[in-house]
């Protein structure tokens, strides 16, 4: 603190109170003791001289504060101009260590950079895995899609076309067996004629009577087959292709719930990392600006006290 000398006036005021005044001497014995002096004191100005170690500071002096946003460690001035200093506006008046300080920032640079790297990188694999999920779907769709079609196909024009076909092959069975039945009869007439029938013609005969009933046979059989196919072969194909078609139906259904759900999830997870990027971007920020408030500057011009 700088030593100075400076006249301290004092303003004082002395004033002494009067007494009561003296009462008139009455008849009778008088009051013991002397009678009170009575004085009256003016009121004047006392002046001193004082000396006082000080400093002399000015009433409307800016105060240099230090409030950091983001740096939290230890503050320790390394360089500070001396006391009494006449500055002007914008000089550094004062330095802190920065050492733990830039430590931090190059720190927090680091974890920008990867931050913004892993959220590019989820942001990419969000739109592959959007892109393959879309592939899944449309695969889905279109295996549905076929099963239907075979379904329909099988109902409307399969079904008819086997229909027709065991028409016609029972129309061919039921004529051959027409067919051997008149040649069958026509043999019976001719041998019939002959007042002797030969043994060639019995045998003739034997074998007409033999493919008439092995072919009636057979066709009892293609009746029963065609009935048995009818009634569970081709009703189990339907079956089958109705359920496959459901079956799918289910499974592309299960797969978008199951990819909105996943989308979902990418989403929170981009929404998460963007928030995590700014917040760091937001605290570099901040600790670049405590970086700068390091060296404290001086608001105006003035002495340093």
């Amino acid at each position: 603190m700088t030593s100075v000398t400076a006249p301290l006036t004092a303003l004082a005021v002395l004033a002494l109170v009067p007494a009561r005044p003296a009462a008139a001497p009455q008849d009778g014995p008088a009051a013991d003791g002397p009678a009170p002096r009575v004085a009256v004191a003016q009121a004047h100005d006392l002046t001193d001289e004082v000396e006082l170690a000080g400093t002399f500071a000015p009433a409307d002096g800016a105060e240099l504060e230090l409030w950091p946003g983001e740096y939290g460690g230890e503050l320790v001035f390394v360089e500070v101009l001396a006391h009494g200093t006449y500055v002007n506006a914008g000089d550094v008046v004062a330095r802190l260590d920065s050492t733990k300080i830039d430590r931090q920032l190059a720190d927090a640079e680091v974890e920008l950079r990867s931050a913004e790297i892993a959220h590019a990188g989820a942001a990419e694999r969000a739109g592959i895995a959007r892109e393959a999920d879309a592939a899944k779907r449309g695969e889905a769709e279109r295996a549905l899609g076929r099963s239907v079609r075979a379904l329909e196909g099988f109902e409307q024009h399969e079904l008819e076309l086997q229909r027709r076909s065991d028409e016609l092959s029972a129309s061919y069975r039921e004529h051959g067996i027409e067919d051997q039945a008149h040649e069958l009869r026509q043999l019976e007439a001719m041998y019939g004629d002959d007042e002797l029938v030969d043994a060639t013609e019995e045998i003739v005969l034997q074998r007409s009577r033999r493919n008439l009933a092995r072919s009636r046979a057979a066709a009892t059989i293609a009746d029963d087959r065609l009935e048995y196919e009818r009634a569970y072969e081709r009703a189990m194909k339907a079956e089958q292709k109705r359920e496959a078609v459901e079956s799918q139906r289910g499974a592309l259904e299960r797969l978008v719930r199951g990819q909105e759900v996943e989308a979902r999830k990418r989403e929170d997870e981009l929404r998460r990392g963007a928030r995590g990027v700014d917040e760091r971007r937001a605290a570099l920020e901040r600790l670049r600006a405590d970086r700068a408030s390091f060296d404290l500057r001086a608001p105006r011009d003035g002495v340093l006290l």
